[in-house]
């Protein structure tokens, strides 16, 4: 978290310090606090707030954005997890350029899943997707509005322009996903997130090579314990060529197969859990979270079988 402070101080920006109500008197959530008092002195142009009461993940990290992007055009989001030690003003003013460049363009992700490819052209490079990444992403705020994690969502399937049949149920393993956790079973806002940009005709993108990293295991107040599983790039190498250049960065046009990667290796959407997922989005809220939490110590167990 020290560095993360660090980092901030030398953007010399203003910036927003959340911390979520502790439910109850914990030892990583003092320390937490102490080391926010620490950098508030150390820093003018660091504010600090909290909600009213303690929130679960998902409406906890949605009040913070949505307190922060009433206030600003663009928003940098980090984690206290999350490694953002390459980050410079260059690169924000970078992305900053390219979400204004469109109305349609949403979030940059400063973390992609894909694999670094053995090559000499040390660029870095923009490239689109219809799924967002939270792992240090700057938000151009006015896509923010409207959008609540809690709202009803009604899974659709569609078939894509590409007329692939495993895609199609990709995407909607992740509209049902996302309709599961508007309910509450799963507790988290970033599946309803995608949803609604993808209803909006929102884009994304990812930079490549990767800025950022989840800690995991390095750090002590870390929720995950390590990096997704990167994606394959699939002809990623080739179409580094066909690029276009706004300015010091390089946009890569929009490939649909890796966005189908991106969902069936990066969030691990197989063929079982697309099943699991459409059944639970059809059972009664009640019977779908004792079967979610039923089918998750099942996983749990086999992972370390």
């Amino acid at each position: 978290m020290n560095e993360i402070f660090s980092i901030f101080k030398l953007l010399d920006l203003p910036s927003f310090v959340y911390q979520n109500l502790s439910s109850e008197d914990s030892y990583s959530h003092r320390k937490v606090t102490d080391i926010i008092k620490k950098n508030l002195k150390l820093n003018n142009k660091l504010n600090y707030f909290t909600p009213s009461k303690h929130l679960d993940v998902g409406s906890s990290i949605t009040y913070a954005i949505s307190y922060v992007a009433k206030k600003y055009k663009y928003v940098l989001i980090v984690e206290d997890d999350i490694n953002i030690n390459s980050l410079n003003l260059v690169i924000l003013k970078e992305c900053i350029s390219l979400l204004n460049s469109s109305e349609k363009f949403a979030t940059i992700s400063l973390y992609s899943p894909y694999k670094k490819i053995n090559s000499k052209n040390k660029s870095l490079f923009f490239i689109q997707s219809n799924y967002a990444h939270s792992w240090g992403w700057i938000l151009k705020s006015s896509c923010w509005e409207g959008f609540c994690h809690t709202k009803r969502i009604k899974p659709k399937f569609e078939f894509n322009r590409n007329n692939d049949l495993h895609y199609s149920f990709l995407k909607y393993a992740v509209s049902a996903l996302a309709n599961i956790a508007s309910k509450g079973i799963i507790k988290t806002w970033d599946y309803q997130w995608n949803f609604f940009c993808n209803n909006k005709k929102f884009c994304h993108f990812k930079i490549f090579p990767s800025l950022t990293y989840h800690l995991g295991d390095f750090d002590e107040f870390a929720n995950n314990i390590k990096n997704s599983s990167p994606v394959n790039n699939l002809n990623l190498k080739a179409d580094l060529n066909k690029k276009k250049k706004p300015k010091d960065f390089q946009v890569l046009d929009y490939d649909y197969l890796l966005d189908k990667e991106l969902l069936m290796v990066h969030h691990d959407l197989n063929f079982g859990k697309i099943i699991a997922i459409s059944l639970l989005n059809f059972l009664p809220t009640n019977i779908a979270t004792f079967v979610f939490k039923f089918l998750r110590l099942i996983n749990i167990y086999l992972s370390k079988v």
